[in-house]
Parts: C-alpha cells; sequence; structure tokens
C-alpha cells in the first residue's frame, strides 16, 4: 500500500484520546475533536480531480469506526460503510454490493442488481457519480479481515485507488491490526 502515500493521511487512535467506553456505548461522542479536525482537513484537501485516501489504525475497542461515522455524520456527506467479512472473496464483495445499494451514495440505485467479481470494479461502481460539493465517503472497516482472506486484494485496492485519486472520493482503511495496515 505505500504507493497510496501521494494523498493518504494516518490516523492513529489511542486509548489517550477516548473519554470513556461506556459513554460512546451509550451514543454520545466525546473526546474526539482532534482527530475530527484532521478528518475535516483531508475533506478541504479534496479537491473535484483529487482523492483523499485515510487509514485509521489503532487498538480494538477505541472508537476507530465510531470516529469516522460521526465525521460522515456531521458532514452530511453520502458513503458506505462496509464492515469487511472473515469471508471468501465472492461473499465479502457481495456483501460490499449489498452494503453499496443500502448506502447513501449517489449510486446506490445503479448498485442494484449489480455482481462485482473484483474489487476495482466494485470501488469504482460505489464512487460513480460523486461530485465535488458532496464527496463519496467509502469505509472499509477492518481491512485485515478482508485480507486474511483475500490476499490480492491488497493489489486490488491499489489498483482501484488508482482511479479512485482522480475524483472526488474519500476513501478510509480502517483496521487495528497496525502491522498489516502498514
Amino acid at each position: 500500500m505505500a504507493a497510496l502515500a501521494r494523498y493518504y493521511t494516518v490516523i492513529t487512535t489511542t486509548s489517550d484520546t477516548t473519554v470513556c467506553d461506556t459513554i460512546l456505548d451509550e451514543m454520545e461522542f466525546v473526546g474526539r475533536e482532534q482527530e475530527l479536525t484532521r478528518l475535516r482537513l483531508e475533506r478541504e484537501r479534496l479537491r473535484a480531480d483529487t482523492g483523499r485516501f485515510v487509514w485509521i489504525t489503532g487498538r480494538r475497542r477505541v472508537g476507530k469506526s465510531r470516529l469516522v461515522q460521526e465525521f460522515v455524520e456531521r458532514e452530511g456527506l453520502p458513503y458506505v460503510f462496509f464492515e469487511a467479512p472473515r469471508r471468501a472473496p465472492s461473499e465479502a464483495l457481495r456483501r460490499f454490493g449489498e452494503s453499496v445499494r443500502q448506502s447513501t451514495l449517489p449510486s446506490a440505485e445503479l448498485a442494484a442488481g449489480a455482481t462485482f467479481n473484483d474489487w476495482p470494479t466494485a470501488l469504482r461502481a460505489a464512487a460513480q457519480d460523486a461530485d465535488s460539493e458532496h464527496p463519496s465517503v467509502i469505509v472499509i472497516d477492518e481491512l485485515p479481515d478482508l485480507l486474511e482472506h483475500d490476499p490480492d486484494a491488497d493489489a486490488d485496492i491499489r489498483a482501484a485507488w488508482s482511479a479512485l485519486e482522480r475524483m472526488p472520493v474519500m476513501f478510509f482503511c480502517i483496521g487495528s491490526d497496525v502491522s498489516m495496515m502498514e
């Protein structure tokens, strides 16, 4: 994934920035203004012809996924949030397609009935119809789980990013396995 370095930011979460797990479980969101500010800066850097790739890494259960969900909801951005399953590639792609169909992305209706055979096609389809006013946000949560069952997904995601980096898209990959994410 080193080839992605041109347009990406790494945000590492730590327990120091999580105020209290029980507060997060009660649906209040506190203590993450620094990270939200960094994400807003990434959104401002986004131009019609330049996507943004954001890694979110950190220990399990510190609120990485919740941080991204809170960001896209506060910003009012159309998005798909895909939690990668520990399943075969065909099942992961099927579930991604279902996530896109249920998303707020402009491409959600176009994805109805579509099947994807590879990640570049699936990710480009999800980003279709993104515009600079309302860039599309694509989130793959637990990327290490996806890569564990689909070793080719790493190369496929890099190939997809070649197209996405020229589109108004924020592409998030979230994972707890820091060594795999690097």
